[in-house]
């Protein structure tokens, strides 16, 4: 991996960074802001829907459910389509197909048809979703690369932090069904300023390589799953993201359910993970980059900040035993920030374990490997909740010490890549 990330380094981009590439990042961001809005809209009003549809905590458990099953299979499918359409093409009918379903969500009328919306939601956000990693590859230098990666995960907790503050106030005041109409819109907002940027050759840039006149286009190789480091992100993801399955589908029933807060009281409390999140984001994407330039290897700097950052978040244990509403609050907010904070230096180990021609399919893996945790740990949760009687102090227990068997994992698995060289695939050229 060493290796590669220093042929990338020789082969990068011109040093300076145009103002278009960072109209595309920032794009990128916007997309992700979007993207996390649209998916969040239905946990942040969930006791609203929940009481409507007459549904249980497992049934809400399985709505979670059905939308990471369908997203495994659109994030891992769409990461290959993306690959040969282009993250210029991919994201624009992506973002159309998911708006479509996110305003969908205002015809559903119980359980079923919710569950149908979200699998529709999931076929736009799979692909779309494998797109955001790929563009950062393809319009940053790799010296900037972890900083964007950072910056796009900034932008879909900035989304899962507004979605709480847009969503609570317009279903309390219009319904729930224009909440969803509305928010919607944000990705039709979108939609021509994307058409519009991608027209400067850095947007251009984010297409397939053209195929020379007389030759035969050879098609990209599939992800090598020998790959030590492969097998290392993928098992990391899934026993990590447990603590983000609570939060994103939980906190709001949990919050009801403890604290008896109704949803209008919920909005002014589940934007401050969220925000602690995103600043945990901010951090690693800023200290990464400068412990590589202080002389740092990739794998060591990526490695000090997930020690630090999973062993950090075990600090959701204490909300379990939290005295007040306060406290626990407290608590949850200090370990979101401490697990984002490592969630990044995860993200941008997996991104360059392969050649950047192979990001889409990478970056659909891995959304695939956390489709795959919320599909299992969606149900489970909401199972636990209703067996003690929304007594949520087993569920905080398991999913706080989850991340530290993915570190484990994630420690021995990268550093066996690290000594045998089978988390690298031979190295491939910086595009855009």
């Amino acid at each position: 991996m060493e290796q590669m990330a220093g042929e990338e380094v020789r082969q990068a981009m011109p040093p300076k960074v145009t103002t278009a590439q960072w109209l595309l990042v920032g794009l990128l961001v916007f997309s992700a802001m979007i993207n996390y809005v649209d998916r969040q809209s239905t946990n942040v009003i969930s006791p609203m829907l929940i009481k409507t549809f007459h549904m249980n905590a497992e049934q809400w458990g399985w709505v979670n459910s059905i939308f990471a099953l369908a997203y495994i299979f659109t994030s891992a499918l769409g990461g290959i389509w993306v690959d040969r359409v282009g993250a210029r093409k991919g994201l624009l009918i992506s973002t159309a197909v998911w708006s479509l379903a996110a305003a969908g969500h205002s015809l559903a009328t119980g359980f079923s048809s919710l569950c149908f919306w979200r699998v529709m939601l999931a076929a736009g956000e799979g692909p779309g979703g494998a797109c955001l990693l790929k563009g950062i590859r393809q319009s940053l230098p790799p010296r900037l690369q972890d900083s964007g990666i950072g910056l796009v995960g900034a932008g879909t907790l900035l989304g899962a932090l507004l979605a709480p503050v847009l969503v609570a106030p317009l279903a309390d005041k219009l319904g729930w069904q224009a909440a969803f109409i509305i928010t919607a819109g944000l990705g039709f907002i979108w939609i021509p300023l994307w058409i519009a940027a991608t027209r400067s050759p850095a947007g251009r840039a984010l297409d397939p390589k053209p195929v020379a006149p007389g030759s035969v286009a050879v098609p990209s190789p599939g992800l090598n799953f020998r790959s030590t480091g492969i097998w290392a992100t993928m098992v990391a993801i899934f026993f990590t993201i447990p603590p983000t399955v609570f939060t994103l589908s939980f906190l709001a029933l949990y919050l009801s359910d403890t604290f008896g807060l109704p949803v209008k009281e919920l909005a002014k409390l589940q934007w401050q993970p969220f925000l602690a999140m995103d600043l945990g984001q901010l951090v690693a994407a800023a200290l990464l980059p400068a412990l590589m330039r202080s002389g740092w290897s990739p794998l060591s700097a990526r490695r000090l900040v997930m020690i630090a950052g999973f062993g950090g978040s075990t600090l959701m244990l204490l909300v379990s035993v939290a005295p007040n509403l306060a406290m626990a609050m407290t608590w949850l907010n200090i370990a979101r920030f401490f697990f984002q904070f490592a969630y990044v230096a995860l993200l941008a180990y997996g991104i360059s374990c392969v050649p950047a021609e192979q990001a889409g399919r990478m970056n659909g893996l891995m959304n695939a490997c956390f489709g795959a945790c919320n599909f299992v740990f969606n149900p489970l949760i909401g199972k636990i909740a209703d067996v003690y009687h929304h007594d949520y102090r087993i569920v905080l227990i398991m999913v706080s010490l989850s991340p530290l068997i993915g570190l484990t994992a994630w420690l021995a698995l990268s550093q066996r890549a690290a000594r045998t060289g089978s988390g690298t695939l031979a190295p491939a050229p910086a595009t855009g």
